[in-house]
């Protein structure tokens, strides 16, 4: 019981670096030539997701760890 919540934490505490909060700045971008522009609003939008993604999984850690804390 004790082995599995320190294998639990120790892997959530490996991966909170992973987790840390992203900070915003707005960042003035000139024209672009090309399809640069289409590409950069592709990236904004794929990092939106990436964070979604992120805060889905560090919420399924924390109640795995929970559940692991509580159920034995």
């Amino acid at each position: 019981m004790a082995g599995k919540i320190a294998l639990v934490l120790a892997l959530f505490a490996a991966s909170a670096s992973a987790f840390a909060p992203v900070t915003h700045r707005q960042v003035r971008v000139a024209p672009l030539a090309g399809g640069a522009e289409n590409e950069l609003r592709n990236r904004i939008k794929s990092v939106g997701n990436t964070q979604k993604i992120t805060t889905a999984m560090r919420l399924v850690a924390a109640a795995k760890v929970r559940r692991a804390q509580q159920g034995d």
